[in-house]
């Protein structure tokens, strides 16, 4: 973050009231977040990819301000643990709820199968994520908890963001959510939009647009043509942030450490340590 990049926030730093604190050390940090949100992309929806930020996370007291130091949780296993408590379905069960075709597989669910006719005449092809769910689920594809088949699951095609099964319950909450809010639709209307707040709506054509009001250095940085919310940084930004020790080196261990950690699980077959970490 910052006018070259050199200045790094921990995620934790912007939640809650001490959010607020930061967003107010100086004029121009409000528009330095938005840039860098803009520049950096964020993480892939896959295994081992969990926040590290997210599994060390201090709850909020009703007023907004956080919790002390020892209320910390982690929020991927409480997901799984939810989950688990109230009875949502396994992924393929989930999966034939949905009338789609349930995987019969590991490799069929990651996407790692040799297909086709002349796939009995390659060499086998390496399974490492279907080898890791056969280990965590002790060989039972149906045990497959939903969250964690969603990370594993083949994304559509390249490029693609959302695995089959996300992107149809995305499909679905997206229309529901528009069909089931009155001001998209009785309530569209010039008594609670005004007539100069419905020509404001029609005319203001997305992200960019916005972008262009109140930050338009920002919006010039976007290519004709590409959306507000593709990342405009050219490479590897992220490699360049480690190459000019802008990444903490805790951070970075602690990323060294994790994959270790989860290397050595899934060598032994399954066997935990204090430091894996599944999702």
């Amino acid at each position: 973050i910052g006018p070259n990049r050199d200045e790094f926030i921990p995620f934790e730093e912007l939640v809650a009231d001490k959010g607020s604190r930061v967003l107010r050390e100086k004029p121009s940090r409000v528009l330095e977040c938005w840039d860098s949100a803009l520049y950096y992309p964020c993480g892939h929806l896959l295994p081992h990819n969990y926040p590290a930020s997210m599994r060390n996370v201090l709850p909020t007291k009703d007023n907004g301000i956080q919790m002390s130091d020892d209320a910390k949780i982690d929020l991927a296993a409480i997901d799984l643990y939810r989950d688990r408590e109230r009875g949502i379905l396994k992924f393929n069960q989930f999966r034939r709820d949905l009338r789609l075709k349930p995987y019969k597989t590991f490799a069929d669910l990651t996407g790692e199968k040799n297909t086709g006719f002349f796939s009995c005449f390659r060499k086998a092809k390496a399974t490492p994520l279907a080898d890791e769910l056969e280990i965590l689920y002790d060989g039972n594809i149906e045990n497959i908890d939903l969250l964690v088949g969603d990370m594993y699951e083949k994304k559509l095609s390249d490029g693609f963001v959302l695995s089959e099964t996300s992107f149809i319950i995305f499909l679905l909450m997206a229309s529901r959510r528009l069909d089931s809010d009155p001001y998209l639709n009785e309530y569209y209307t010039e008594e609670y939009y005004t007539e100069t707040g419905l020509k404001h709506i029609e005319e203001v054509l997305g992200m960019k647009d916005l972008l262009q009001r109140h930050y338009p250095t920002l919006a010039e940085k976007i290519a004709p043509g590409d959306s507000a919310f593709k990342p405009y940084a050219s490479d590897d930004p992220w490699k360049e942030a480690k190459a000019k020790g802008v990444i903490p080196a805790n951070i970075l261990n602690d990323w060294a450490t994790n994959k270790k950690a989860n290397d050595e699980f899934f060598k032994t077959g399954g066997e935990p340590n204090e430091r894996t970490s599944l999702m």
